[in-house]
């Protein structure tokens, strides 16, 4: 029975003379679990948005919404409250309470129910999704993870029948993101909750779907299985090589043109290696070399704590070189963020010393060191993204001359010159973030710390990304990300740390970093780990396996 109905939907932004939404048809069946899939700005977070009343944005909608066989716009606050519950990308800005109890029984308190309804029904939910040991504790000082899993639970205690979530993994860790997702299916298969979930990290999410729809430019371009998936993406031109993000096992399988059943899953994509494999030896490989280069920063014996007793940053020693593209990966709240405020001199370590271009320095804001932090929302100073490069310019007493050619060049490479007069705040999330980027960039830094700059980007703005951080270092700038993107450390950083216990734990060439972990690495890694040492992305996996004759019938 059909949950959700849209019917020829088309939707343009205020101001805007181009539609988000074209023509959009889909139906949505109770117990249905859809992974809404497709490039940044294709539409997702718009798409969602315009289902859930009390986040519509503002702008001409034409076409037809029914929930539950009514009219969208016919439903009462409450119902609409009650009925569909939608999970945002961070939890910072969903999260309204000071304590996991109160965050539970916020939205109950809003619909008037009694206090002992309220208790049973937190006390309830909290079970259901294990966190009933934080119960009072204080919403700042959970994880990411921690974060987020409250708010999914804050509105499941209202008992949607349909579960909106926009990007729900992006700024979590890949061990707290599997056990995000694992509660979504369980929510599924045990509750039959009917969920829609636009995501980007899919190597977890494609297999728990039983519906991939692929949006392109504001339109349906694919709606089918995820078993279907990769017979379909064939019949695109090009096979939609270029426009479209998949999982691992099916970038490998595409791009050995395979032919049989698609896998889905890391042990799927093994056994399709395998019987590919058969009777072949593997091509011989050898680990990329590291260059040798100065310090451009280092640090010695650091420590840091933002309350007594509980260390962050626990003796901390790391070199970061000139000229590379360093990627450091930890777990939600391990320090990540923490040493990249201290870098750029937002705070100052309790103990230790930190060399600049060998020069010690003691705190303070760094001249040619530019932090970009994980909200991009918090560098947007003005109405529109053009105005927020003004207002920097203005800042940092930059000539007209100049900004106007270097704004030009960066709203240009990061496919940004035709959204310089939308309001920041009316850009998906990828958008935003291609544009605090690019913001980030307009001095021209010589350090450059950017934290979690992936996030809620697609394969193409990944590659731009990666293209620009890249052309960065090759004129002498280093570039340090944090981040949960294996993939993205994997394919494009010069070397790779790990923190844990507040020091750096494991650092070394990309490749030689993931090819050594057994569980902190990559998809493809995983994959392909029998025959080949350094096949640590889906690219050089299909590289190795083409030179060693692999062949599949």
């Amino acid at each position: 029975m059909a949950l959700l109905t849209l019917s020829s939907l088309n939707f343009t932004y205020a101001g805007s003379t181009s539609p988000a939404l074209k023509d959009v048809s889909l139906t949505v069946n109770e117990g249905d679990f859809i992974l809404l899939c497709g490039n940044s700005g294709c539409g997702k977070t718009t798409l969602m948005r315009l289902i859930k009343p009390q986040l519509a944005p503002n702008g001409k909608l034409d076409g037809e919404i029914l929930f539950d066989g009514r009219p969208l716009s016919s439903l009462t606050d409450r119902e609409a409250a009650c009925g569909i519950g939608y999970v945002m990308q961070n939890p910072e800005t969903q999260i309204v309470t000071d304590t996991c109890i109160s965050e539970l029984a916020f939205g109950l308190q809003s619909l008037g129910m009694d206090s002992d309804a309220i208790n049973a029904k937190i006390g309830e939910v909290a079970g259901f999704f294990g966190i009933g040991d934080r119960y009072g504790e204080k919403t700042h000082t959970l994880s990411g993870g921690q974060k987020q899993l409250l708010s999914l639970a804050s509105v499941m205690a209202m008992k949607p029948s349909l579960l909106l979530l926009d990007e729900p993994t992006s700024q979590l860790d890949p061990v707290a993101a599997r056990e995000f997702l694992g509660c979504l299916k369980k929510l599924n298969d045990e509750l039959g909750v009917t969920v829609i979930m636009s995501e980007h990290r899919l190597d977890e999410a494609f297999p728990l779907a039983n519906r991939v729809v692929m949006l392109e430019s504001g339109s349906v371009l694919l709606d089918d299985t995820p078993e279907n998936m990769g017979r379909r993406l064939r019949s695109l031109p090009n096979g939609g090589s270029k426009r479209i993000e998949l999982p691992t096992p099916l970038r490998i399988y595409r791009a050995l043109g395979g032919s049989c059943d698609a896998p889905l899953t890391v042990k799927d994509g093994r056994a399709y290696i395998a019987e590919g494999m058969k009777g072949k030896t593997p091509a011989n490989e050898a680990f990329p070399e590291s260059p040798e280069r100065t310090a451009a920063v280092s640090l010695r014996d650091i420590y840091f704590s933002y309350e007594k007793d509980k260390p962050i940053l626990d003796g901390l020693c790391l070199d970061i070189k000139k000229g590379e593209l360093l990627c450091i990966l930890g777990g939600n709240a391990c320090g990540k963020t923490t040493l990249q405020k201290l870098i750029c001199g937002l705070i100052k370590p309790t103990h230790g010393e930190m060399y600049i271009d060998g020069r010690r320095v003691r705190g303070g804001r760094q001249k040619g060191v530019v932090y970009l932090p994980q909200n991009p929302l918090a560098v947007f100073t003005g109405e529109s993204v053009d105005e927020c490069f003004a207002d920097l310019a203005s800042a940092t007493d930059m000539p007209k001359s100049t900004l106007s050619e270097r704004k030009g060049m960066l709203l240009e490479a990061f496919g940004l010159a035709s959204l310089a007069d939308r309001h920041p705040y009316d850009l998906s999330g990828g958008e935003q973030q291609r544009a605090a980027i690019a913001l980030s960039l307009l001095s021209d830094p010589a350090v450059l710390l950017l934290d979690e700059p992936t996030k809620g980007q697609d394969a193409l703005c990944r590659e731009a990304l990666a293209a620009m951080l890249h052309r960065l270092t090759e004129s002498g700038k280093t570039v340090v990300i944090t981040t949960h993107d294996l993939d993205f450390a994997a394919e494009n950083g010069d070397r790779t740390a790990l923190i844990f216990g507040g020091r750096i734990v494991s650092i070394g060439e990309s490749t030689r970093f993931f090819a050594a972990n057994d569980y902190y690495t990559t998809a493809a890694a995983r994959m392909t780990r029998p025959f080949f040492k350094t096949a640590v992305t889906a690219n050089r996996a299909a590289e190795l396996c083409a030179e060693s004759g692999f062949r599949h019938e």
